[in-house]
């Protein structure tokens, strides 16, 4: 998602068409890490301690965020800071024993859920009112998978039809998002990289090196569109966008074959994928 604040520029660059596909990569692209402006974040100074092992991020989010270091249950560490009642800026030592400072959840902090329950704070990983603008800046906790009119738009599934042609790209890592702050740092809007709005069952972030922007895809055989990008999502890793952070978490992290669509050419697909097509089909009908 889009933020106020300045953003890789690997996610404004051109896009590229379909046509543009080659075995050899897409053109390099510089990109800039995604920063935090020291007036977005609250002061604070106390020491904290770590309910449960939890990496550390370079940014407030997980689909801009880099992993730059660990923090294990019962560490007690300094916070500076903290960013919208949802991040808390920490210092903490890395794996050489040197002082680094970086952003861990609210929610991995012990008394968290207390606190959040006496003072009326939303509890991390729920959508809330933000101030930024676009189609989420007016959501409230409480938005589920189907989303409703809570403002969470919901596509219909496609599958790849029988006659389309597939083109293997390789294994990669997926993962999932969703438009809350735990994913998308605390001014998501709900606008992609490519100025679309992220939909379920079609929008996917990806490394647009490694898939050009617009490219359709295929995972475990529904079709998906690559419009959107994050500074964590590099080299052979897609984020499938979902509804909630409950189905962004249930569905977890695996590895699987992904191919790019190609339609209207002779068929490619193999009696495997033919195979898993049917069975994603099956699934969906017995919802």
């Amino acid at each position: 998602m889009k933020k106020k604040i300045l953003i890789m520029a690997l996610c404004a660059s051109t896009l590229m068409p379909v046509s543009a596909w080659g075995e050899e990569a897409a053109s390099e692209t510089v990109t800039e890490a995604a920063q935090i402006e020291e007036s977005e974040v609250t002061a604070v100074q106390d020491t904290v301690t770590i309910a449960e092992d939890t990496d550390v991020l370079d940014y407030p989010g997980r689909k801009e965020g880099n992993v730059i270091g660990e923090v294990l249950a019962e560490d007690e560490v300094s916070r500076t800071g903290t960013i919208s009642d949802t991040w808390s800026r920490i210092v903490f030592e890395d794996e050489n024993g040197e002082e680094q400072t970086g952003y861990v959840p609210n929610s991995i902090l012990k008394g968290y859920e207390e606190e959040s329950t006496s003072d009326g704070a939303v509890e991390a990983g729920i959508i809330h009112k933000s101030s930024g603008t676009g189609i989420f800046a007016d959501a409230v906790e409480g938005v589920t998978q189907t989303g409703g009119d809570q403002g969470i738009l919901v596509g219909d599934v496609v599958m790849a039809s029988a006659d389309s042609s597939l083109r293997p790209l390789g294994t990669f890592r997926i993962t999932h998002y969703c438009p809350c702050s735990i994913c998308c740092g605390p001014w998501a809007n709900g606008v992609t990289s490519t100025g679309s709005t992220a939909v379920t069952n079609r929008t996917i972030a990806v490394d647009p090196t490694v898939i050009p922007y617009g490219s359709k895809v295929v995972i475990d055989g529904q079709v998906y569109i690559a419009e959107d990008c994050g500074g964590a999502i590099k080299n052979n890793r897609i984020d499938i966008y979902v509804g909630s952070h409950a189905e962004a978490e249930e569905k977890g992290v695996y590895e699987t074959e992904v191919y790019l669509l190609e339609e209207g050419q002779s068929s490619e697909v193999t009696e495997d994928l033919q195979e898993e097509n049917v069975d994603v089909q099956a699934e969906n009908q017995g919802e």
